[in-house]
């Protein structure tokens, strides 16, 4: 008999996030944390201190030193330019009336002003915040100060939905689909089943997950609110049921089915529950991903022969292929800006990830070590999260775009799998923002 348990309680972090490789020359930052006298303030901002400088170094783009904790007067500054630090931030809290705080954080460009004046830094940030959301404070700080340096969102304070598959001795698996932060900790598993869960797909807002289920011995595509729990059952044709992917107004799904014994990409009207036909033909169509503009669809096909990646154009209903180089080409995704396109990738019998530039048409492998797959890209389009190998246990992987930074996440209990990452969480960060004046 199956068991379908939903859990929306928090449980203890089951994954750790590890950096194995960064990049050579990485960005030097000063970075510190300062109460003014109080031993709570002092406290709060060790607290903060730590887990933002841990944000940043995980990056893999910065070398992060440890400043003053108070704003350095004139004659310091020069030390720190011989040491060779690019960018430095303060963040200075002060304890307000019941247990909330009031924060600054002062952000200095030093390769834009070499004669800094600490009087004027580049961007002045307040927020307020309670002791219980430091963590969630820490990581809208790290946000704040990885786009006062790149230009680009940071992508802290987003989540992972992934499966944690456990095999028990004696009395067969447990598969559990999971919410932790971007790092792996504070996971929650909102769904257990002894049937497989498989390719979770956030919603655009960040509200909801979709995804398949086995359970009943068949797969099913359901639609799960995260803050509730309620879900509904979005299709379970006989037959393939599979691989929904979120169109830009969260009004549409698109998601496989073996129609009339042919598997297709087909949208789901998520209101009136109609099913379109996206795809047609006799070959096998699986794996859409709608681009973030809402004008197309990339998906897997096999009507060239072996599998490689097409986009379909909503207007014209026209696909067009897309992937050339090797003999095998699935699993897109695209990146946020619709420049790049990441994708398994198999050449001469060997496996890997690559990115092609959809401009130029040019590919780059970014990870090989193979045993990659179900790739996803980060809301900032920076990373790329896949599952992998490490020894007998799933895994998840990061790459950077570039192929230059990688991490993996392993799991404590279990093999991890099927990673998807959410969108943006502005929400958190509005939540805390005071003001921000940029000079």
């Amino acid at each position: 008999m199956l068991i379908t348990v939903f859990f929306i309680n928090v449980t203890y972090a089951a994954l750790n996030l590890e950096l194995t490789q960064g990049i050579y020359g990485s960005m030097p930052v000063m970075f510190s944390v300062g109460g003014d006298s109080s031993y709570e303030e002092h406290a709060v901002a060790e607290k903060l201190n730590k887990a933002i400088a841990r944000d940043l170094s995980l990056s893999g783009e910065f070398k992060v030193s440890q400043g003053d904790p108070f704003i350095p007067s004139m004659d310091k500054i020069s030390q720190i330019q011989k040491n060779g630090i690019t960018y430095v931030g303060f963040l200075r809290i002060k304890s307000d009336d019941g247990g909330s705080y009031t924060a600054t954080l002062l952000f200095y460009d030093l390769m834009i002003d070499n004669n800094v004046d600490f009087t004027r830094p580049k961007v002045v940030t307040r927020y307020k915040f309670n002791e219980a959301d430091s963590k969630d404070f820490a990581h809208v700080c790290a946000d704040d100060l990885y786009k006062y340096i790149t230009g680009d969102d940071g992508v802290f304070n987003t989540k992972l939905a992934y499966v944690v598959h456990k095999k028990r001795p004696g009395m067969g698996s447990i598969y559990s689909l999971e919410i932790s932060s971007y790092d792996g900790s504070d996971s929650t598993s909102i769904l257990e089943s002894y049937e497989p869960i498989m390719s979770p797909s956030w919603s655009n807002d960040g509200s909801k997950l979709a995804y398949v289920s086995f359970e009943g011995k068949k797969s099913s595509v359901f639609v799960q609110n995260i803050a509730t729990g309620h879900r509904e059952k979005i299709s379970d044709i006989n037959g393939v049921n599979g691989s929904p992917s979120w169109s830009k107004d969260d009004l549409t799904l698109a998601v496989v089915l073996s129609d009339a014994g042919f598997t297709k990409v087909h949208a789901v009207d998520l209101e009136t529950k109609n099913v379109s036909p996206l795809t047609d033909g006799y070959s096998i169509d699986t794996e859409p991903e709608w681009s973030s503009d809402g004008d197309s669809l990339y998906f897997t096909s096999n009507r060239g022969g072996k599998p490689q990646i097409y986009k379909y154009n909503v207007a014209s209903k026209i696909a067009d292929r897309v992937t050339f180089k090797g003999d095998y080409n699935a699993s897109p995704v695209l990146s946020p800006d619709l420049k790049y396109l990441v994708f398994m990738h198999r050449e001469g019998g060997l496996f890997s990830l690559a990115s092609q530039d959809l401009h130029k048409g040019t590919m780059k492998i970014i990870s090989r070590n193979g045993s990659e797959e179900s790739p996803d890209i980060s809301p900032n389009g920076r990373i790329v999260v896949y599952a992998s190998k490490y020894g007998s246990r799933g895994v998840l992987g990061f790459v950077s775009l570039d192929g230059n930074i990688h991490w993996r996440l392993p799991a404590v209990n279990g093999s991890v799998q099927e990673p998807s990452w959410s969108p943006f969480m502005h929400n958190k960060r509005e939540s805390f923002l005071l003001d921000e004046t940029k000079i």
